[in-house]
């Protein structure tokens, strides 16, 4: 049996060093924050208004621009202009975040709701 030479040892530590890089990368990646999901368009909804399903498009006609606010149709929520609620839509489209999306039978009170023109 042949004895490993001082080389040897130095390339199986440099292999070992770069397994051990690998390993940490797989493990930093696997473990990174969670992040909210993406619109059609592909940006992303903010995390502290969605989760990984609670925001969608909605239809233009879902969403009316009111006196007092945004009207959400389907609830007959009205969302305050400059409400924390309120955000700006990247992509001129409305998309609306709610526990109801992710969850059926949830109560459907919106999360926040990306407009397509600032009401503040």
């Amino acid at each position: 049996m042949k004895m490993l030479s001082r080389e040897d040892w130095r390339i199986l530590g440099c292999l070992a060093f770069i397994a051990l890089l690998a390993i940490a990368g797989m493990v930093a990646i696997a473990t990174r924050p969670a992040r909210a999901h993406d619109a059609p368009l592909g940006w992303a909804y903010e995390a502290d208004c969605c989760s990984t399903r609670d925001c969608r498009l909605v239809a233009d006609d879902a969403i009316r621009m009111t006196a007092d606010g945004w009207l959400v149709r389907a609830t007959g929520e009205v969302i305050p202009y400059g409400s924390h609620k309120e955000r700006r839509s990247p992509d001129s489209q409305f998309h609306r975040c709610s526990h109801a999306f992710a969850a059926p039978g949830a109560t459907d009170g919106t999360i926040c709701l990306y407009v397509t023109g600032m009401g503040s």
